[in-house]
């Protein structure tokens, strides 16, 4: 089939194809005028002289047209696996394709297809450069291929404060209904049950400890894999209690806050005229304010939300008419529901909490395994169904009630006004993107490592910025210019495979996308192969018609 390289819809086109009529019908009157006025010449001659002249228009008509040959290929998708994948499952997959070849990395070279399907990801560097240059007319489409109990995704953050939640996100084919956990030494920080059969997993728990950290992600009894990740020293915080009637989980929680580095401010009535105030750790403007229900529609906690800062509450009676004022107070819509007609629920060691539970809204975010929620408005708002946590510490739990607390301030904590993120794992070679916010000076590159990158700035934001780099080094890697801020590079991950396929996939669909924009050709070429003279051809006929015309004019 003959197609076209040339846009018959652009008017600049259209233009230039009526001159050409017009060129052959001048041709056309000219030779005929210069064979009236020449009367030796024969009939025979003015019919040659009038089809060179012809085939000189047809040839700078078919210089401009770009036609081109399309055929269909002896098989429209050629197959390539990694050797990780079995040879039953690649004929499962070709047996559903269809008209597919099975080949080779070295066969392509003979080959031809339009797609080419890769199998799996155990593909060495050579072979992406193989396929790149036997194979770049064709599109590239990818079948991953996982074993039971192994990752297929998995990321979470390469840098965080200290006391910020950490959040673990993946999925993975389980063999059986088994326990996926994340821990630290012997300490599990947090679990997921699985099912048999395909899972998508969230763990979550409390960055603990400052700089380089690695915990253990653990299926079963087996190690499947580490996370790596940074701890920025975290910000202290100035938490202000407003309290009614003071009790002893408060003080126990003020006590706790003041001995792990944050200010407080202790308000307290203790009868009609008199009231206390304790300050730790000279504490001035708060960043979080906690109270009761009864406190919630004064003007210095609404203050407080519309100008940003978090509101813990906490010590509720009755969640049903308590929330309700909460949601009126502060423009919240937190739901809940009763669970159980007892005074309260056992959490299980010394815990309680109030016989309720939230309800999931798209506004809410409820804080995993712990009966809280919290929600966004101008500030943070929560909301604590918890009873006293206070026994816990008298229990000798004290890591119980110190991850139960710094969860909990974990998501009511102010935005960070200096922050840098990245998503881990970050791989050898595998772009990734550093996004940094409430950058002070406005620099123009950061370095990473010994590799320096060029900073893009937010169009809305000139204090926030991205770099965009490919890291060439492994290990702990340290960002200078940031206050030693440092992020791990992997480069014996297992999802390193993965990635590298993944990226090199993407590329080859940037690179068909490009084509398709800057070529019409490409709208053409679709299921088969094409056949296109160079523009050398075209040029050479063009002469020699050039010449073939010139010759015959000066023959006697």
């Amino acid at each position: 089939m003959i197609q076209f390289d040339f846009d018959w819809s652009e008017p600049l086109n259209q233009v230039i194809l009526v001159l050409l009529v017009m060129l052959l019908a001048l041709q056309i009157w000219l030779v005929i005028r210069a064979g009236r006025a020449d009367a030796n010449v024969s009939p025979a001659r003015f019919r040659v002289r009038l089809a060179l002249n012809v085939l000189l228009w047809a040839s700078i008509l078919a210089f401009i047209l770009q036609p081109f040959m399309l055929k269909s290929p002896f098989s429209a998708v050629g197959i390539v696996s990694g050797d990780e994948v079995p040879a039953a499952f690649t004929r499962k997959v070709a047996d559903s394709v269809g008209k597919a070849e099975l080949v080779k990395v070295e066969e392509l070279k003979e080959s031809s297809f339009d797609t080419l399907l890769m199998l799996g990801q155990d593909f060495k560097s050579s072979d992406f450069e193989s396929i790149t240059r036997n194979a770049h007319s064709a599109v590239f489409k990818w079948i991953p291929y996982f074993q039971t109990n192994q990752i297929q995704s998995l990321n979470w953050k390469g840098i965080v404060r200290k006391g910020e939640m950490q959040v673990v996100q993946g999925s993975i084919e389980s063999s059986e209904k088994q326990l996926l956990k994340v821990r630290f030494g012997e300490q599990p920080l947090d679990s997921v049950q699985l099912a048999k059969g395909f899972n998508e997993f969230k763990l979550t728990f409390p960055a603990f400890g400052e700089g380089g950290t690695a915990t253990e992600l653990v299926l079963g009894s087996s190690t499947i894999d580490t996370i790596k990740f940074f701890a920025r020293p975290s910000e202290n915080l100035t938490v202000r209690f407003i309290l009614e009637n003071p009790d002893f989980e408060s003080r126990n929680l003020a006590t706790w806050l003041g001995k792990n580095g944050h200010a407080v401010i202790y308000d307290a009535v203790l009868s009609k005229n008199m009231s206390s105030n304790l300050n730790i750790n000279k504490a001035e403007t708060p960043d979080i304010i906690i109270t009761d229900a009864t406190n919630v529609g004064k003007s210095i906690v609404k203050k407080a939300v519309s100008d940003g800062k978090s509101l813990l509450l906490m010590n509720l009676t009755e969640p049903a008419s308590e929330i309700n004022r909460i949601n009126v107070a502060l423009g919240t819509r937190f739901q809940v529901k009763k669970t159980s007609n007892e005074a309260s629920v056992s959490l299980g060691n010394q815990l309680s909490a109030l016989p309720f539970a939230f309800t999931p809204n798209h506004y809410s975010l409820p804080i995993p395994k712990i009966p809280a929620a919290v929600e966004r408005t101008t500030g943070k708002v929560g909301v604590s169904l918890l009873n006293e946590t206070f026994p816990l510490q008298l229990a000798g739990d004290s890591a119980h009630y110190q991850q139960i607390w710094n969860t909990i301030l974990a998501y009511i904590r102010p935005a960070e006004k200096d922050r840098v993120d990245i998503e881990a794992p970050i791989l050898f070679r595998i772009p990734n993107t550093l996004k940094m916010n409430g950058l002070p000076d406005n620099p123009t590159f950061v370095r990473i490592g010994n590799d320096t990158t060029f900073l893009n700035y937010s169009a809305l934001n000139d204090r926030s910025a991205m770099a965009h780099f490919a890291p060439r080094e492994s290990g702990w890697i340290a960002l200078p210019d940031y206050r030693a801020i440092e992020v791990n590079v992997d480069k014996t991950s297992a999802l390193l495979q993965t990635a590298a396929v993944r990226h090199f996939i993407q590329s080859n669909e940037r690179y068909h996308s490009e084509l398709a924009e800057t070529s019409v050709q490409n709208s053409h070429s679709t299921n088969g192969l094409s056949k296109k003279l160079s523009d050398w051809f075209w040029f050479g006929l063009i002469l020699v018609c050039f010449a073939a015309v010139w010759i015959e004019g000066k023959l006697i």
